[in-house]
């Protein structure tokens, strides 16, 4: 039953994602933390990840954007491998709580008011970049 819900919940969020194009991870890491481990909860999610962006790298081949790939992508693979080094050496109830308050600033985030100028500040490009890897892996 359980692995029914969690594939149920799963096949949900990524179709959700499919169109928004963000979320797998705020939703599915809550739910697979529920029934496992931290640790392997992050990887499930990651993995979840991994399987959902060649899907979409399939579907939308002749549309992508490859400058943002590099511009993007890179540094954020580079963020996700200094989040799996952290992960590694910390332990999984530490990992729950830091985890549990990122979430729960960023989905407060969302509900404040946010003036946005449309580009980006060209020093701070490379920082934010840089976080949604570092966070995922987290």
């Amino acid at each position: 039953m359980n692995l029914l819900l969690i594939l149920l919940i799963t096949f949900l969020t990524a179709g959700l994602t499919l169109l928004t194009g963000f979320g797998l991870g705020t939703v599915m890491t809550p739910v697979f933390t529920f029934f496992y481990d931290i640790k392997v909860a992050i990887l499930m999610v990651a993995l979840i990840h991994f399987l959902n962006n060649l899907l979409k790298l399939g579907l939308f081949w002749k549309n992508v954007g490859f400058s943002i790939i590099r511009r993007f992508g890179v540094v954020s693979i580079m963020g996700a491998l200094l989040g799996a080094y952290f992960q590694f050496y910390v332990y999984s109830s530490t990992l729950k709580i830091f985890l549990g308050i990122v979430l729960v600033i960023l989905g407060g985030r969302e509900l404040l008011p946010q003036k946005r100028s449309g580009h980006y500040l060209k020093g701070l490009t490379s920082w934010v970049d840089f976080r949604p890897g570092c966070w995922g892996v987290l």
